[in-house]
């Protein structure tokens, strides 16, 4: 079945042989059939999508090249309509965030291919060189002037020679090579590049008003606590595409990112947030954006830079204002700074600090017994548990108990 469905990405490149048993197969085969009418139509679609941006999708794959550094992959007259074109392909790159991650994949492509190219052929020369200076010791002297000679001089150039043909026969194959990864990536990114196209027009949208937070449950497994006065937009479940996994967002929210290879892409006004699975918190408001991550590993980038970027670990805080570069990250006490979620969000926080900080929120006096205040507690609970509630499950975690004071008040001790 993997055979067959190679076969119907690559079709065009099938020979006769091969194109027939894909049809006999499509034909006993009801699934296979389907597959085949979706992937050709999303072939034609990928490429009318392409048409409508650059006016020829082959256009894409020469500007991709020259604007990622990849020039000498490209003829003269190659080059010369990349360079034409290069202030649209960035304005395209910007606008359709897809298809920058296409023209990513061919550089890497071409990149990987070259670095493996030079490496084969260095190695080559050299066992060549190597072995042509050998024959040419060996070859007896002769006069230049005769055909004897003519001979010997070409054969004892010979090493120069080849290596002078190296990098035109590297240029040729390179060129050829990298067409063929590039139709490998095109294949792979054009289930993004369709998806995100789809989505545009069929995006979920919530919208919390003054005073209200409410839980979006998304299908991927992710959960979103959107705060007051926010709006959340995330694709449709039947468009959501296998490939990669976004939403947008304007106000507050706090994320919880299902752990997954596709990884997660949060955008807001000015920024962009990449993520495989985490939980963070972020505040977007008048092109100011600000991210805390409580777990996992995230980047910040400009949403005009998306190169640009800051790696986040836990317990870091970073911000993007307008459409400058992302700060440097900085340590921050994250159940303080994400204190507007709603929720306490404690990661290895003393005992000390939870007993202040659930003492002030609840207006109830807390003790913690010497014994305890330097243990360490992490969890999320929401603000509006019963504070006994709370204090039972930490008291649990730590072994110790929860006793109610005559003041009314809480104490833990050891149990």
């Amino acid at each position: 079945m993997d055979d067959q469905i190679e076969h119907i990405i690559f079709s065009s490149e099938l020979s006769a042989d091969q194109y027939d048993e894909l049809r006999r197969a499509i034909a006993s085969d009801a699934g296979l059939a389907d597959l085949y009418r979706r992937w050709r139509d999303l072939h034609a679609a990928v490429r009318n999508d392409l048409h409508e941006e650059m006016g020829d999708p082959r256009l894409f794959v020469l500007l991709a090249l020259y604007h990622g550094g990849h020039a000498d992959q490209l003829t003269g007259d190659e080059i010369s309509i990349a360079a034409d074109g290069i202030d649209q392909f960035a304005n395209v790159l910007r606008d359709r965030p897809a298809l920058a991650l296409i023209a990513a994949d061919i550089v890497e492509a071409a990149s990987r291919f070259s670095n493996m190219w030079d490496a084969t052929v260095n190695e080559e020369s050299l066992s060549e060189s190597i072995l042509f200076d050998e024959r040419s010791t060996a070859a007896p002297p002769a006069d230049e002037k005769s055909d004897a000679g003519r001979r010997t001089r070409n054969r004892t150039r010979r090493p120069a020679l080849r290596a002078a043909r190296h990098p035109t026969h590297r240029t040729s194959a390179a060129r050829w090579t990298v067409r063929i990864a590039i139709g490998v990536s095109v294949v792979v990114f054009a289930f993004v590049l369709t998806q995100v196209l789809q989505r545009e027009n069929a995006l979920m949208t919530v919208e919390t008003s003054e005073g209200e937070t409410t839980m979006v449950e998304l299908s991927e497994g992710s959960r979103v606590r959107l705060l007051e006065s926010s709006k959340l937009s995330y694709p449709h479940p039947e468009s959501l595409t296998p490939l990669i996994r976004q939403a947008e967002i304007e106000g507050r929210a706090y994320f919880e990112i299902a752990p997954d290879e596709r990884g997660f892409i949060v955008k807001t006004a000015n920024a962009r947030v990449t993520v495989l699975g985490t939980t963070f918190g972020i505040e977007s408001r008048n092109r100011i954006t600000e991210v805390v991550l409580t777990e996992g590993r995230l980047t910040l980038s400009s949403e005009a830079r998306i190169s640009d970027f800051v790696l986040l670990e836990p317990g870091q805080l970073s911000r993007v204002s307008a459409d400058g570069a992302p700060i440097e990250p900085i340590d921050v006490d994250v159940s303080e700074r994400l204190v507007w979620t709603g929720l306490f969000i404690f990661k290895s926080t003393p005992m000390r600090t939870i007993s202040e900080r659930l003492s002030g929120h609840f207006g109830i006096p807390i003790t913690v017994d010497q014994s305890l205040v330097d243990e360490r507690v992490t969890g999320t609970f929401e603000q509006n548990q019963p504070l006994q509630a709370i204090l039972d499950v930490i008291a649990d975690a730590i072994g110790a108990s929860v006793q109610k004071t005559p003041s009314g008040g809480y104490l833990l001790t050891l149990a």
